[in-house]
């Protein structure tokens, strides 16, 4: 190999680590941008909470619309006997 057969080859492998060089700063790039197993644990555990906190307050508005329509026939069924007592001579 001639003197000037090495230096082209030199050039040529310098390209090859410059262009390796790039695509490999664009991978730790793309790296950097992605979750990690632990950023999917807690987003997935964040939404288990809040879909528990959710279930919690369906529970919460169901017994409570349960216990104001308990509380309407209650009203009435007392006016009904208030109304009763009123009328009944004393």
């Amino acid at each position: 190999m001639t003197q000037e057969e090495f230096k082209k080859e030199m050039r040529g492998m310098a390209v090859l680590f410059a262009n390796l060089e790039g695509k490999i700063f664009q991978i730790e790039r793309r790296l950097e941008d992605m979750a990690t197993k632990d950023d999917i644990g807690r987003v997935l555990s964040a939404f288990e909470v809040s879909a528990k906190r959710s279930e919690a307050f369906e529970r919460a508005m169901l017994l409570h619309g349960q216990a104001l329509t308990d509380a309407g026939f209650q009203l009435k069924d007392h006016e009904k006997r208030i109304g009763a007592l009123e009328l009944r001579p004393s």
